[in-house]
């Protein structure tokens, strides 16, 4: 009878560890951790900043999340539960660390801060780490570099129409292949994967879309050649796999400012000074006639947040 009951017990206490368990890792699952070393700094304290919700995360709005006090041998440790947008930057009080790291739920990220400088080492090799080492790689190689920011500085305010579309395009192939280069057949998850390749077509989009607005700027009329949105046939205007991706909520946003200035374009220029509510209004009812459920939303969230700026 006492054999049976310790039996019970015994098989009573280990359910009750298994249960504990479970739970404690069904509450940590959803936790982000980013931890590692400022070396030297002369912050003693470090911000971590993120999407607080959807409605964030559309308009690029990035709250407080944690804060971590840098130890006298720098270092620190930030967590998080709940992200809404997996993007996040690290700053202190004088300075920008790091933007846009990728982190999803369970993520545990080292990234230290050596010799002052704003470049992160990533030691780790699990997939968060190589995300983000691959963010980081991908902005020094297409927008951080002397040579890259003066070819697009010269590209987007001297290039002819047709010279510029053939420079956007051979730069998001370029991407592209710098995307697949560094991955090398080891796909990563479609989460990251829809992310970052949004990333680069959106961007694409983007810079497209204000060369135009530059043009238009200078007296000259998208409408006026028939090539100016040759660009769009290679994106997909409502996209369900880039609603984690701020080029993309950008791309919405420039793609109705310039169906409202074609309209614009037809009218004579000098008998046009609408109020600015009058124009939101104008371009929101723009979004409802080109845009559908999520991506109209999107849209209107970012036209309104443009009269406040």
């Amino acid at each position: 009878m006492k054999g049976i009951c310790w039996k019970r017990i015994v098989i009573c206490l280990l359910s009750a560890a298994i249960f504990i368990s479970s739970c404690s890792t069904k509450k940590n699952s959803a936790e982000i951790v980013i931890e590692g070393k400022i070396i030297p700094s002369g912050d003693r304290k470090v911000y971590l900043y993120g999407f607080a919700n959807d409605t964030g995360k559309y308009k690029g709005k990035k709250v407080l999340l944690d804060s971590s006090e840098v130890s006298v041998s720098g270092k620190y440790f930030l967590s998080h539960s709940d992200n809404a947008g997996y993007l996040f930057d690290l700053k202190t009080k004088y300075s920008i660390q790091v933007t846009n790291l990728f982190l999803q739920p369970g993520d545990h990220l080292t990234l230290n801060f050596i010799k002052g400088t704003n470049q992160p080492e990533i030691p780790g090799n699990d997939a968060c780490s190589k995300y983000n080492n691959y963010l980081l790689q991908f902005s020094d190689s297409f927008y951080r570099s002397p040579d890259a920011k003066g070819m697009y500085y010269v590209g987007s305010n001297y290039l002819t129409l047709a010279d510029y579309h053939t420079y956007t395009a051979q730069r998001r192939q370029q991407q592209l292949q710098f995307y697949s280069n560094y991955f090398n057949g080891n796909s990563p998850d479609s989460l990251f994967a829809n992310f970052a390749i949004s990333e680069i077509n959106y961007q694409f989009g983007n810079d497209n879309l204000l060369f135009l607005w530059k043009r238009r700027m200078r007296g000259i009329r998208a409408m006026d050649d028939s090539t100016s949105y040759d660009f769009l046939r290679s994106l997909q205007i409502e996209n369900p796999q880039a609603l984690n991706s701020p080029a993309y909520f950008y791309f919405l946003l420039l793609y109705i400012d310039d169906l409202y200035n074609q309209g614009i374009e037809k009218e004579d220029p000098s008998e046009i000074k609408p109020k600015a509510s009058e124009v939101v209004e104008d371009k929101k009812l723009l979004a409802e006639k080109n845009l559908a459920g999520k991506f109209r939303e999107i849209a209107e969230l970012n036209i309104s947040e443009s009269l406040r700026k």
